[in-house]
């Protein structure tokens, strides 16, 4: 869908104008703002990455304290380290 974008950029990045004249510079500075929603979406995928990630280190450390077994986290993890 479209139009959920353009209600990102206007309730997000409060972008309701543009602030040049000229297709060649709006294509541009309109390419700008779709970038820094494309960084944003990639900060969040990265987040959402990242708690997982410490949730899993979590629970091997609580594996760990216990003594219950030793695994190396390696053999444990599907991704490469």
């Amino acid at each position: 869908d479209v139009e959920p974008v353009f209600g990102f950029m206007k309730a997000i990045l409060g972008f309701t104008r543009m602030s040049v004249r000229g297709i060649n510079k709006v294509k541009r500075e309109l390419g700008f703002v779709l970038m820094a929603l494309n960084i944003r979406k990639i900060a969040a995928q990265r987040a959402v990455h990242y708690k997982i990630h410490i949730k899993k280190a979590d629970f091997y450390q609580i594996i760990n304290r216990n003594q219950l077994f030793t695994l190396p986290k390696n053999l444990m993890s599907q991704a490469p380290s």
